[in-house]
């Protein structure tokens, strides 16, 4: 089967931004700061396949009566990404070797000990956030990589011909380091949420939802 990659579609894919990034403690009397562990490069537009948010219920039986449900709270909004490689199409960016490159990056980033310091800076389309505006913070559990087709040898670098790859972010508004109360309490805001709290964030900022 050959592949190509269409202008459009190189167009799109720019549409997308995945960043990266690590919180770093401040040393000697400084304050710690995020920096960005690396930007994740689409060659072909990435694909949302889910786009969820769910509440938390806890049901109690009542004999002879349907159950008490009782409100629990919010659960985060959760979005399942996948994207793709192909070795050699699209030109030399995308050779055994660049693609290989990436894909490790991708991995390493997981490999941090730092904890709730990851952070994931995304926009896609319009459907998260808007198009050319500001990314949403999210949190992940880590990334998933399978390959497909043959073994290519491309310029001393043996890669599979496709890889795909998938990711579950969750929403998290107390990653987002912007304002400067929270730079100034960031050690105490970076808590991982299993729910939205900060609704005065979200009325302020429509576009996460």
């Amino acid at each position: 089967m050959a592949y190509q990659l269409l202008p459009a579609d190189a167009a799109l894919a720019q549409k997308v931004t995945l960043k990266m990034s690590v919180y770093t403690a401040g040393k000697g009397g400084q304050s710690g700061g995020f920096a960005t562990a690396g930007q994740v490069m689409f060659q072909f537009p990435p694909t949302i396949k889910s786009d969820n948010k769910m509440i938390n219920w806890m049901e109690k039986d009542i004999r002879n009566e349907e159950p008490l449900a009782i409100f629990m709270g919010s659960k985060p909004r959760e979005i399942d990404l996948s994207w793709t490689y192909i070795v050699g199409v699209g030109g030399k960016a995308w050779s055994a070797a660049a693609i290989a490159k990436l894909v490790k990056s991708f991995r390493q980033f997981f490999y941090n000990k730092v904890g709730n310091g990851l952070i994931i800076h995304f926009r896609a389309y319009d459907v998260v956030g808007k198009s050319g505006g500001p990314t949403v913070t999210f949190r992940a559990e880590g990334i998933s990589v399978s390959h497909d087709g043959p073994i290519m040898n491309d310029s001393s670098t043996y890669y599979p011909l496709r890889t795909d790859l998938n990711m579950k972010l969750k929403f998290w508004t107390k990653g987002e380091p912007g304002s400067e109360q929270q730079k100034a309490e960031s050690e105490e805001k970076l808590t991982l949420l299993d729910g939205l709290k900060d609704y005065s964030f979200l009325r302020n900022n429509p576009e996460w939802y």
